[in-house]
């Protein structure tokens, strides 16, 4: 598996507690499409098809805690 970006981390971190790409893009100051782009990497690199999935392949693999 190809490692994530910090950023890409951090995503996922809020993503795992629930915030909304739209919270994510307002509170990282970033458009929408930058972070869903991001999003898009994230899930290519986890091999997930959404962001409970994303979240529960990090859980698993140990990336978030």
């Amino acid at each position: 598996m190809d490692k994530l970006t910090d950023k890409e981390l951090e995503i996922l971190k809020l993503l795992s507690e629930g915030w909304t790409i739209k919270e994510i893009s307002k509170e990282l100051c970033c458009s929408y499409s930058a972070i869903d782009n991001r999003r898009s990497r994230m899930f290519d690199k986890l091999k997930a098809v959404s962001n409970s999935h994303a979240v529960a392949i990090a859980f698993r693999e140990g990336i978030l805690e």
